[in-house]
């Protein structure tokens, strides 16, 4: 991707970096202790319930510490047992984890090593890895040699890196130093990487010097994805030496990422400074995305969007400014609607002026989307004036689907019109489904109708999962094949009672077939993390020979990460050809998930 593309990208990556580093400037640093707590721990043991000192003192509650979730509500030790169990029970992917969540937050810390024992319960996935990381990311908080060595024994290679990681967060957060020495001795890989980008976040505001030294352990990408954060903190406290070491680093993305964020930063607090500087740089593409972002962090601290725009025009070429114009059009929106639109209107013909309409007309389209798409004719570009129209009718939609219809119905056939059309539908969907439906049916034929049943079934599901399947199903040979997997989707994400069980009906009693393939892929999908098992026997009734190999591909691939000894088993006592038994334990090279036997 060029530079002028990632501008604004690298701009909003950074700012959110820097605003999450929670770093209390007097836990960092402390290298008095040993590297390595377990060497100086007392213990008395009982499987993992021990009694250990580690070799600080932990600060008290309210420091800022690294794990900080926020208040949460105590549970008796019984209530948490409640929830967990629901957990366990509900089909809802999002309610589950929700409930486990507020176990891990809200269980006393004398039930901890309980709740502990209680997540072999959990099936193998994801679930079971967060569960287990935030009790240990809370027992670390009390005890850090022992948290640290419970996470140390886990058996299963992903909860183990994600605990070590949560806890020696912690353990950096009270004696840096000896966390780091720790950390660097670990084995190339996931928690060696893991804990130093944790690290690179506690010292980035408070030695960015070090910090930098920090991400250069890291594999090439992820060095170059923490270098934003690193100079944005840098930058702030001391922006020419930020700049000059920025101007140092070898070429590549770790440079650019950093010379951004000194843009940005130098530009929120002295913008004829930034500038000066970015005009010293050799003039290209990374120049201008440099100016881009200084005028967008400008405009931010400024909020003065039209001067911020007048400066990028007279600074930079005609594509920063339209780089500008997006990274500030909410705050040119905020302005004075009639005066900014006018302004607008006055600037010469060409992508500059259609983009500043259009991103006036957003704001437009929620409060009179009318008016939004008599605007829409000003406009000289035909892509543009149809997204434009698009918007207004998906607004319209939420407010009066009945107008908008009217209007869609008086539309001639083009792009305009299916723009506009899967905007109405998208919102009708959600307000009235049976009359977007009856809309659909009376005006979409063809292609159309294809397109538009995957988001009328998609969102009506959530209403009324069983009405959408019945109307899919009387329309089944106009439809996509993809409507039958949203609807499952949402189908299952509604949490309503007894959704599973009749979602599995509705798919069982589907003919064979493009719209069964796509419902049963989806079924399997859903419980790939969860229920390998399950998700292999949904795979293998596909029909499709080639969508269910890729499948039964994904369910094995995804199955052996969590557990490679079972899903391997699994693979061998099954019907498959040895042929393709052969290609699922025995792959050829793989590069980046592709399957392929070429140097990739």
């Amino acid at each position: 991707m060029k530079p002028l593309k990632l501008a604004l990208f690298l701009v909003f990556t950074i700012l959110c970096f820097s605003g999450g580093i929670l770093v209390d400037r007097a836990l960092v640093g402390s290298s008095e202790a040993t590297a390595n707590p377990l060497e100086s721990v007392e213990e008395t043991r009982t499987v993992h319930k021990t009694v250990l000192r580690p070799n600080f003192v932990l600060p008290s509650a309210g420091m800022g510490m690294l794990y900080n979730p926020g208040p949460a509500e105590p549970l008796s030790r019984s209530r948490a047992e409640e929830l967990f169990n629901e957990a366990l029970e509900t089909t809802n992917f999002q309610k589950r984890s929700q409930l486990l969540r507020q176990v891990t937050m809200g269980i006393s810390d004398d039930d901890l090593l309980d709740a502990l024992e209680w997540a072999e319960q959990i099936p193998r996935g994801q679930d079971r890895d967060f569960y287990v990381s935030d009790l240990l990311g809370r027992w670390a908080k009390q005890d850090i040699a022992s948290a640290l060595e419970y996470a140390n024994d886990l058996k299963e290679a992903g909860q183990r890196e994600s605990a070590l990681v949560n806890v020696v967060g912690e353990w950096m957060r009270h004696e840096f130093d000896d966390a780091l020495a720790w950390v660097l001795e670990q084995p190339a890989g996931g928690v060696r990487n893991r804990a130093l980008q944790t690290a690179v976040w506690q010292i980035s505001s408070t030695d960015p010097a070090r910090a930098a030294e920090l991400a250069g352990k890291l594999p090439a990408l992820q060095g170059d994805l923490q270098m934003g954060g690193i100079y944005r903190q840098w930058a702030a406290q001391d922006p020419d030496t930020a700049a000059q070491k920025a101007g140092q680093l070898p070429q590549g993305q770790g440079r650019y990422m950093a010379l951004q964020s000194v843009a940005a930063a130098w530009g929120e607090n002295d913008i004829d400074a930034a500038l000066s500087w970015i005009k010293s740089l050799d003039k290209g593409p990374e120049s201008e995305a440099l100016i881009s972002s200084a005028i967008v962090s400008y405009a931010t601290m400024q909020k003065d969007p039209k001067g911020a725009l007048e400066l990028a025009m007279q600074e930079g070429s005609d594509q920063t400014a339209r780089s500008v114009l997006m990274g500030i059009s909410y705050q040119l929106s905020a302005e004075d609607f009639d005066e900014t639109l006018d302004w607008a209107r006055e600037l010469p013909d060409g992508q500059f002026r259609d983009q500043a309409i259009q991103t006036l007309g957003w704001d437009l389209s929620v409060r009179d989307p009318q008016k939004a798409i008599e605007l829409a004719d000003t406009l000289s570009d035909e892509t543009a004036r149809n997204s434009f129209v698009a918007r207004a009718v998906t607004e319209w939609g939420r407010t009066d689907p009945q107008k908008a219809a009217e209007y869609v119905q008086r539309m001639p056939e083009g792009e305009m019109r299916s723009g506009a059309l899967d905007g109405l539908i998208i919102n009708w969907a959600y307000k009235d489904p049976e009359k977007a439906a009856e809309f659909a049916e009376r005006n979409c034929r063809g292609e159309e109708m294809g397109r538009v049943a995957g988001m009328l079934v998609s969102n009506w599901a959530y209403k009324d999962p069983e009405a959408a399947a019945d109307w899919l199903g009387r329309n089944a040979d106009d439809v996509q094949p993809y409507a039958a997997g949203s609807l499952v989707s949402s189908w299952l994400a509604s949490g309503k009672a007894g959704s599973r069980q009749k979602v599995e009906s509705w798919v069982d009693s589907l003919p064979t077939g493009a719209v069964r393939d796509n419902a049963v892929f989806t079924m399997g999908n859903n419980t790939i993390y969860q229920d390998p098992q399950g998700a292999w026997s949904w795979m293998e009734q596909i029909e499709n020979d080639e969508l269910r190999n890729s499948a039964l591909f994904g369910v094995y691939n995804n199955w052996r990460l969590q557990d490679a000894e079972a899903a391997r088993e699994w693979v061998d006592q099954s019907d498959l050809s040895d042929d393709f038994k052969k290609e699922l334990l025995d792959p050829p090279r793989t590069n980046g998930g592709c399957r392929c036997e070429c140097p990739c």
